[in-house]
């Protein structure tokens, strides 16, 4: 989950600026890693760019579950349980 909010997150950054899409979390970290040596190190940004886990998934999760997109139990994997 963490390696593929990176990939996603640099992808928003590299798209541009454009005002409808809102920043993607993590951004500094992400950008920090692209302006370094022009490359992403997606698994040593996903190791630092937040604490939590499962990225900011946790976020998600209970609205997901509460539209019946994801189940407790996919919950309970997400959370690494």
């Amino acid at each position: 989950m963490r390696r593929c909010e990176v990939v996603i997150g640099a992808i928003t950054l590299l798209h541009g600026h454009d005002t409808t899409i809102p920043g993607a979390h993590g951004a500094d970290h992400i950008e920090k890693s692209l302006k370094a040596d022009g490359r992403l190190h997606v698994g040593d940004v996903a190791k630092r760019y937040t604490a939590n886990e499962i990225g900011f998934g946790g976020v998600y999760l209970g609205s997901e579950i509460r539209l019946g997109l994801l189940t407790s139990t996919d919950r309970a994997r997400a959370a690494g349980e």
